[in-house]
């Protein structure tokens, strides 16, 4: 007599066509599902160090709403990036539906007009005036008293430092020019140089960072 032991593969059936074909359809479908949900997720591009991209951040946690940040980087001028924003500036925000929306204030009443379950600009327009002010006036004072000030202090002015050792005001000597004398023309006449160059370049497209927080976020990258 033979006997077959537990778990023995000539002890079950063989499975069926049928049955492995529709488990070759539940495992596609759900593969399927799977790629649409990723394609579907809402895309933030943003900077970290931006107070616009900040503000967009903090509204869409207040909603509750899932999303993927991406970092880019402005200043490259990336063709792809550009086609989204031809402003070529962050916050960008592209919605599941593929509908891609650019500038701070328009993302922000986009959200606030679609996922009304929790309203954060207000109902009546006195209130909504009243919301756009604060924002107005915090955003001011963040970049001014926050941003400009912990980045100028903690990387601007260390890095300009390591770049002249022997500047003045990294030195902490006195910068007080002679108010006649050559040296004193001669700092005149380089100064005078150095404002026409800088205007010229003012008007020629950069692909370097220009603001503060762009400038903050190379120097970190």
């Amino acid at each position: 007599m033979i006997r077959f032991a537990v778990g023995d593969s000539a002890s079950k059936p063989a499975p069926s066509s049928l049955a492995v074909n529709r488990y070759r359809d539940d495992r596609a479908c759900s593969q399927a599902a799977l790629i649409v949900t990723i394609r579907r997720m809402r895309v933030l591009y943003h900077l970290w160090l931006s107070p616009f991209s900040r503000k967009v951040r903090i509204v869409l946690r207040e909603k509750n709403l899932d999303f993927t940040l991406k970092t880019e980087k402005t200043w490259e001028r990336r063709p792809e990036f550009l086609a989204l924003n031809p402003a070529g500036e962050v916050p960008v925000l592209i919605e599941p539906d593929g509908t891609v929306l650019a500038e701070t204030a328009a993302i922000i009443e986009y959200l606030d007009e679609v996922y009304r379950e929790k309203m954060l600009i207000g109902i009546n327009p006195v209130d909504r005036a009243e919301v756009r002010r604060l924002t107005a006036w915090f955003d001011i004072k963040m970049n001014l008293e926050v941003t400009e000030n912990l980045l100028g202090e903690k990387m601007m002015k260390p890095h300009s430092c390591r770049a002249s050792t022997t500047s003045a005001t990294c030195l902490g000597t006195p910068t007080n020019l002679p108010r006649n004398g050559m040296r004193g023309s001669s700092l005149a006449r380089a100064s005078v140089r150095s404002l026409r160059t800088t205007s010229r370049a003012s008007h020629r497209p950069s692909t370097t960072p220009t603001s503060t927080f762009e400038l903050g976020e190379a120097m970190a990258d």
